[in-house]
């Protein structure tokens, strides 16, 4: 048997010599995660002993992390906005940053009974955090992958609000429900081809669907805005999570369809991260 402090010095060593970047965090977390072990008591009793058992658990874990697997799969769950999202394989590990997103939909939206489509829903974070923040809206999210449905679905039964939100594959709005709704939000695929290629190893184990937007990241972009307007009320909103360098190109794209009053808002890092903008009232 080993000590809680040896197992997790040999987990960061391990993980730094794989070339991982968040090694203290990730085994911090793993230490908890999988054997109740906060950073406190981490600190306070490194010579408590482990079994052999949760050694092996921590050291595969340690493994497949260093091994390139993201740590939400690792983990099978990725919290967002407060909630604890179940993840895998087939969607994208929810971020930070698209927290800003969702609060300021929350900022303009809540208490208007807002009924909404979450385009390429995947986990179905956006989704399923806006109804549990305001329990007088309702949406539609879908997406095209079935698997990534199942995840979302399961995800709204475990957080208790399915009963407020449907499903649908579908890609973009070829299958969605023939309804307008008050706002859109999309979290889209917005990775260039070039800054694929300089992808971490854990990000490129993520569904590629869920991150590659053509040759300038814009492809998809480029088809919901076309087709927005056709599903939205008049004077509705849209909102995207963009890339770092599309403050300029998405808000482009929305006014050469018509759309007014767009604005850009950065992240807490300080970079363009989402953009809002509304239908005319009138077309």
């Amino acid at each position: 048997m080993t000590t809680l402090g040896k197992l997790y010095e040999t987990g960061v060593n391990a993980l730094k010599k794989a070339g991982y970047d968040d090694a203290v965090y990730s085994v911090r977390i793993l230490l908890e995660e999988l054997l109740g072990a906060s950073a406190a008591v981490l600190y306070a009793h490194p010579e408590r002993t482990v079994t052999s058992d949760d050694e092996k658990r921590v050291n595969l874990a340690v493994e497949r992390i260093a091994d390139g697997e993201p740590l939400g799969y690792v983990l099978g769950h990725s919290e967002f906005m407060g909630l604890s999202f179940s993840v895998d394989p087939s969607v994208l590990i929810p971020r930070p940053e698209t927290e800003n997103l969702v609060e300021w939909i929350l900022e303009e939206q809540k208490g208007k009974k807002a009924c909404f489509l979450d385009i390429g829903t995947g986990s179905g974070a956006i989704a399923i955090s806006l109804l549990t923040f305001d329990p007088a809206m309702k949406g539609v999210a879908c997406d095209i992958s079935e698997q990534a449905l199942k995840t979302a679905a399961q995800n709204a039964q475990d957080l208790k609000v399915s009963d407020r939100l449907i499903f649908c594959q579908s890609d973009l709005f070829t299958n969605v429900p023939e309804t307008r709704f008050d706002f859109i939000v999309s979290n889209p695929p917005y990775i260039s081809h070039k800054d694929m290629e300089e992808l971490p190893p854990p990000v490129q184990r993520e569904p590629e669907t869920a991150l590659y937007g053509g040759p300038d990241g814009l492809d998809i972009y480029r088809r919901i805005i076309r087709e927005a307007k056709e599903h939205l009320v008049p004077g509705g909103a849209i909102y995207f999570e963009i890339g770092y360098d599309q403050g300029h190109s998405v808000p482009a794209l929305l006014q050469e369809q018509g759309f007014t009053d767009i604005e850009v808002r950065k992240d807490y890092a300080g970079l363009d991260r989402m953009v809002r903008a509304h239908a005319p009232f009138i077309y």
